[in-house]
This record gives C-alpha cells, structure tokens and sequence, in this order.
C-alpha cells in the first residue's frame, strides 16, 4: 500500500470514530488518576480500536499508535493534546509534569514536531536513520492522524539478530556518547555505527545535538526489516 493509499484508508477508518470520543481520549490527564479514571481512559482507547478495527494499540505520554493487519508497513500515530505545567509538589526535583490540557488552551502535538523533524533529516540525507512520520490529514478539523513507517522490531535489544556488540565497538560507542553529552546510550549509539559507519554516525549526531532533540532511550530505537536501527521517536519529548 503506498503512503497516499494509506492515507486514504486511515482517514475512512477514523472518520468513523465520533468527535467525542476523540476528545474523551485524546485531552487527558495522568495527574494522581484513580484507577477508576485509569480504567475509563483505557476505555476510550479500547472503544476507538474498536470502531477503527486496529489490530493492536499502545501509547506513551505524548501520543497513542495504532497497528492495523491491512498496514503492513505503517503505524497510525494521534498525539495527545496536552502542555508542560509547574507542579511545586512534584517528586524528584522535577517542577514540571505533562498533563492534558483543556480544549481551550495552548496543547503540544508531538507528533507534529516528530513530521517537522523528519523533514530536516530528509534535507540533510540522514532519513535512513529513522523511521519516517508524515501528516495524513485531519478528522473534525481538530484531530491531526499521523502515519510513520513500521519497524520490524520495536525497542534496543542489542541488535535485532540477538548478536552481542563487540566489546571495541562498545568501548567507541561510550566515547562518542559522553563525547555528545550522553544524548543516547552507548551501546545504542554503537549499534548505529555498526550499521552506519562512525563518520555518518557523527553527522547523525551532531544533527540532533544542533537541533535539541532529546528523549532518546532504548524504548525510542527500533530495527526495520534489514536490521538497521532507527528511531521510532523523534519528537523531543522532555526537551
């Protein structure tokens, strides 16, 4: 299916969904949540899958995605709208928490600044690197629906294959990784030479150091179908 067709069939599907529902699910918060509330969200999520006929769904913070079976080589990524807002009561010296924001108030769209980004790996030719997000359009008028290429294999597993890092290219990776403040882990950061090449590696990195984009864990890294790593999230949540 080509990334038009794709579009094509996401807007049908979720077209489907009634508006508020969207705004039940998607205008959350995670503040000090029962499990009743818990459960209720998990509702709304449920529901949309449903109607949708998504295979399967999960979400972070910032944004849930959907699988479907007819999408053999995308995701379907809708952020959630919410905004960074000072907690003084916050745990570990951390002043600030993600929360949902009201309807009428300013809101984050990660997946948006994930579709802004991509675009400048492309214009740098350091796509390969990641795993591709695009606009593909509006429900309601207030509903952005991303779609982003499938990885093969989600999350850092020290190589797809199971193959163990080579302790020299483990010791490069930890180098290069304090060299660029620890914006990745070592051994993700080795892997990707592994696959790369240090010197386009080096570029890669550079390129996310000059643009700010952090948040880069393990659970952000995934491998496509010819076991190359690449970002999942790009979208510099937390930074």
């Amino acid at each position: 299916m080509t990334f038009d067709e794709a579009c094509h069939f996401v807007y049908e599907r979720f077209s489907e969904v009634p508006e508020s529902l969207y705004l039940d699910a998607l205008y959350y918060t995670d503040d000090d949540v029962s499990i009743n509330k818990e459960n209720e969200i998990y509702g709304y999520y449920n529901e949309i899958m449903q109607i949708v006929g998504a295979s399967e769904y999960n979400f972070g913070c910032s944004k849930i995605v959907f699988s479907f079976d007819e999408l053999e080589d995308y995701v379907v990524k809708i952020p959630f709208f919410g905004e960074w807002v000072y907690d003084e009561d916050a745990e570990d010296d951390c002043m600030y928490g993600y929360t949902g924001a009201s309807d009428e108030g300013y809101c984050d769209d990660y997946c948006n600044k994930e579709a802004e980004v991509y675009k400048l790996f492309k214009k740098n030719s350091l796509d390969d690197f990641v795993f591709g997000t695009k606009l593909a359009g509006w429900i309601y008028d207030n509903v952005p629906v991303y779609i982003s290429e499938k990885c093969d294999v989600c999350g850092f597993s020290y190589f797809k294959d199971g193959t163990a890092i080579p302790k020299a290219l483990r010791e490069i990776g930890e180098k290069t990784s304090e060299k660029n403040n620890w914006v990745m882990s070592g051994d993700v950061i080795a892997n990707f030479i592994m696959n790369y090449g240090e010197e386009k590696t080096n570029e890669f990195l550079k390129f996310i150091r000059n643009n700010g984009i952090g948040d880069l864990h393990k659970g952000n890294v995934g491998f496509d179908a010819n076991n190359n790593i690449r970002l999942i999230d790009y979208s510099g949540f937390n930074s």
